[in-house]
């Protein structure tokens, strides 16, 4: 059914229906091959994005590492140890002596070198008694110190963190190291801006082009963090990896790494628009430009197929005009010097309609010629019968009464009439024509008596040659009329052959006063040959010869200024 419906349809809507499936089917692997490469490409962002926040916590960790070795050195440190024994001259108590304030000083030192050696220290203090030492803009109070002593109390000597708005504290006991007595001497608070921290590590990160929340939680409690929206930590799973997750009402890319030297687990999360919204924007510019180009190659496409098949259109209205009877259609100039398919299509159809055209006037011509003859034939068979009767009666009653020469003229007439009358191919052999040339010359001779000669010289080769019908009759007879009645002299008339290679010419030649110049120019002028009025006449004898074997054959006419010569050329 498909096939039927496919081969009715015009050129210009197969070829569209062979070019669109194919366009769709390139559009849709463009679009599946977009897709797994954009699914490969988001994966490939997750990693990166997890590496480089993963790089960003190892950075924050090393960073909040060295300020762990930092709290050892100060509780370790000598000022200290000896600045807040229990025994002897301390810090403990504040007293006016000159061994006090010699402490002190010693110790603002050695804070006040710590403190500058660390930008992302915001503050150190230091609580012991009813003392507390503090450098730095961030102070904490004594309140808050001895209850942070307590947790660190807890804690058996080893750092805790704890977190207080945009701050987080490494917290740690003053061991009594020197006197290798372990009691508590009090308690150090190392105060670190965590935004200043993250902002140099994370935020200022030149491979992070978006602005993640970081959260950082221990087994029990958040240690810091500036999310919207808690995330729990049982929710992640594994040492390290990636998640998409709903926080807040917002899908959040999530990213987190454990770390054993803490125990604390580092979690970032990134509105996931943020990540994606570039690769979805790519995605659209690529999808609108595929869905372009696909509909500016249908465009194309569609004006090169009207391109084409519009010259198919030409062609097949005049094939269309010509069948409906227009005849002579006028050759079209753009496509007379186009080198191409098209070109040639209407090249050989204009060819061939004017080939046909020829052919249709030959024919119509030869048919003319055919009835012309069956007119003539049916005039001159009014009773056929009749005549050869009436002929046999005038040779019977000649013969009867002596007279010889009515007689011969009676029997030479009947036959040339029977030749005449003879049914049958309109090609004949030579050596029948010849005798119907014999039975009109003797009656021609009781006319002219002895100015009429003629010879005939025919090789026997050639008698079975195939002439037109009443061809070499007509000429002869157009010579004893245009030649033998012009001239008073004797009119000598001669016939013979010529071959010449697989041709043959049959020759009639007088020595009348020669055919008229203009006659043999305009030989194919049918007005002139009439108003010659040459009955049948030579162009009726030329048009049979051209329409019974070709136009190389035919009649050539010579006037030698003594005569004419009639040469009738045909196939050996």
């Amino acid at each position: 059914m498909f096939r039927r419906f496919f081969i009715n349809q015009k050129l210009k809507n197969k070829v569209n229906m062979i070019i669109f499936p194919v366009m769709l089917t390139f559009l849709f692997a463009m679009l599946g091959g977009a897709s797994f490469v954009f699914q490969k490409y988001d994966m490939l962002l997750y990693k990166n994005a997890d590496q480089i926040l993963n790089m960003t916590v190892s950075r924050i960790e090393y960073s909040l590492s060295e300020i762990e070795m930092l709290s050892d050195l100060i509780v370790t440190s000598q000022e200290v140890q000896t600045s807040f024994q229990l025994h002897g001259p301390n810090l403990r108590k504040r007293v006016p002596t000159y061994a006090y304030n010699e402490m002190a000083v010693n110790c603002y030192r050695l804070l006040s070198e710590k403190f500058t050696g660390n930008a992302y220290i915001d503050g150190i203090s230091v609580h012991a008694g009813s003392n507390c030492l503090s450098v730095g803009e961030f102070r904490i109070n004594e309140k808050k110190l001895e209850a942070l002593g307590e947790q660190a109390e807890l804690a058996k000597g080893a750092v805790i963190w704890v977190s207080d708005d945009r701050h987080l504290h490494c917290v740690r006991k003053i061991k009594d190291i020197y006197h290798a007595s372990f009691q508590n001497l009090g308690t150090v608070a190392i105060s670190i801006d965590m935004e200043k921290l993250i902002d140099t590590y994370l935020y200022k990160n030149p491979d992070l082009l978006y602005q993640p929340a970081i959260s950082i939680y221990d087994d029990t409690q958040s240690v810091f963090s500036n999310m919207d929206d808690e995330i729990r930590p049982i929710e992640l799973s594994g040492e390290a990896g990636w998640k998409i997750m709903e926080l807040n009402g917002k899908k959040m890319f999530v990213t987190f790494a454990r770390r054993i030297s803490k125990e604390w687990i580092y979690v970032l999360s990134i509105p996931f628009d943020s990540v994606m919204n570039p690769v979805m924007m790519l995605r659209k510019w690529i999808l609108a430009l595929v869905l372009v180009l696909l509909l500016l190659s249908f465009f194309l496409c569609n004006r090169l197929i009207q391109s084409i098949t519009k010259h198919f259109d030409v062609l097949i209205n005049k094939m269309r005009r010509f069948a409906e009877g227009e005849r002579n259609i006028l050759p079209d100039p753009l496509y007379e010097k186009r080198a191409d398919e098209i070109g040639f299509l209407h090249r050989c159809f204009e060819k061939m309609e004017s080939d046909i055209c020829a052919l249709i006037d030959d024919n119509y011509v030869k048919q003319l010629l055919v009835n012309d003859a069956t007119i003539k034939a049916l005039r001159n068979q009014l009773n056929p019968h009749f005549l050869f009767n009436t002929l046999q009666t005038v040779n019977w009653m000649a013969k009867a009464n002596g007279q010889k020469d009515i007689s011969h003229i009676a029997e030479s007439l009947g036959a040339l009439m029977r030749y005449t009358l003879e049914e049958g191919s309109d090609l004949v052999p030579l050596y029948k024509e010849i005798e119907a040339v014999h039975h009109y010359i003797a009656i021609q001779k009781y006319r002219y008596q002895e100015r009429l000669q003629v010879s005939i010289d025919i090789p026997a080769a050639l008698e079975t040659l195939r002439i037109p019908r009443l061809a070499l009759q007509n000429i002869v007879e157009n010579s004893i009329k245009y030649a033998l009645e012009a001239m008073l002299t004797t009119c000598r008339i001669r016939i013979y052959c010529r071959s010449e290679l697989e041709d043959v010419s049959v020759v009639v030649e007088d020595n009348g006063p020669g055919i008229d110049e203009t006659l043999l120019d305009d030989m194919d002028d049918s007005s002139v040959v009439q108003n010659t009025g040459m009955k049948i006449g030579l162009k009726n004898i030329q048009s049979r010869i051209k329409l019974l074997f070709s136009d190389k054959y035919g009649l050539v006419l010579h006037n030698t200024g003594h005569g004419t010569i009639v040469e009738m050329r045909l196939p050996g």
